[in-house]
């Protein structure tokens, strides 16, 4: 090792010089390359494509279970795979498209700000070794609060995961923050909640029919 690592601080900036050597030296440099863009394009192809035959086309259970999975999936990559780079400005040296890329929370029921917020404190917070911080800050955990004590609820509540994730954390993390929120980020928050809402909770009630 080049350097003598004595401190975690210094194991870190140990690491970031270590990851910035390496980017320079590479040639597709520390942004996205072509097929980072193939991916992301075939991802949201995908998403809106199933979700399309999902309300429109499917004409039997296993269909909408087969698409329902897919959906799923997408629900799942498309964040992780393109949004999270953007959090990070890996995907472009153009700011313009790290905030589209950004977008892929909003159409997958999360939010992009505070998701951004939370996640970069959380790394702040584990590289500083407090990994119980960087995952609570986050509120990942369905927690009870009894007295001054926090006691994570049975484990049959995270059937309800996702719905918790999309409808109640980011309401919780927007009202609960003791920094003031930008009035355009409310806006924004419940304008693509909303528009979630009504396209994965009241259009396919609306539109899918099947011979139960």
């Amino acid at each position: 090792m080049k350097e003598e690592v004595t401190t975690r601080g210094s194991f870190t900036e140990a690491l970031y010089n270590r990851a910035s050597e390496y980017f320079t030296s590479v040639k597709s440099g520390k942004y996205a390359t072509a097929g980072f863009y193939v991916k992301a394009l075939v991802l949201i192809a995908l998403y809106v494509s199933s979700y399309i035959y999902f309300i429109f086309y499917s004409r039997s259970f296993t269909e909408l279970l087969l698409l329902a999975v897919l959906l799923g999936i997408c629900h799942v990559f498309i964040p992780v795979n393109i949004s999270h780079d953007a959090i990070h400005k890996a995907v472009s040296a153009n700011n313009l498209i790290n905030q589209l890329a950004l977008f892929g929370f909003e159409i997958t029921g999360s939010n992009s700000y505070m998701y951004r917020k939370k996640h970069l404190e959380a790394h702040y917070n584990k590289e500083n070794g407090s990994k119980t911080i960087a995952i609570e800050s986050q509120a990942l955990l369905l927690q009870k609060r009894n007295a001054d004590k926090k006691t994570n609820l049975h484990y049959i509540f995270y059937i309800f995961y996702a719905k918790y994730m999309i409808f109640i954390r980011d309401f919780a993390l927007y009202f609960n923050s003791t920094e003031t929120i930008p009035l355009k980020q409310f806006i924004k928050l419940f304008f693509f909640k909303a528009i979630y809402f009504f396209a994965f909770l009241v259009i396919p009630f609306i539109y899918i029919r099947l011979p139960w």
